[in-house]
């Protein structure tokens, strides 16, 4: 899949093939078909958060449709719909953003609370 990657903080978004993520068994797939891109995004962007893992995709409130189903996700269905907020946890699914990038999406159970945990480990 194609994606938008920051390599380096201060430098352009280099648009690169990635494998597509495969869910793991309490994981599911979205197919996005909108992501937004929050300020602490600009802030790894900018270079103002120390640690971050790099490459990394940027963005992760979402709305899009799940693709694919780990073997162990009861709450979701495929085709359905479904919003994923700035929070790691969501009250519903009790699911956390794993990755965002451009059309394509993983969300995991998270074991903590935190905007930027996939970004800063």
């Amino acid at each position: 899949m194609l994606a938008m990657l920051l390599t380096q903080p201060k430098e352009r978004l280099r648009l690169q093939e990635v494998p597509l993520p495969e869910p793991q068994n309490h994981e599911v797939r979205l197919k996005i078909f909108s992501c937004g891109v929050c300020r602490t995004d600009l802030h790894i962007a900018d270079g103002e958060l120390p640690s971050v893992k790099l490459p990394l995709i940027l963005g992760h409130q979402i709305v899009g449709r799940v693709e694919k189903l780990g073997k162990e996700v009861s709450l979701l269905h495929e085709g359905e719909r479904i919003g994923v907020p700035w929070l790691r946890r969501t009250p519903h699914a009790s699911s956390a953003v794993s990755a965002c990038a451009s059309k394509w999406m993983t969300l995991t159970r998270p074991s903590s609370a935190s905007a930027t945990a996939d970004a800063l480990g």
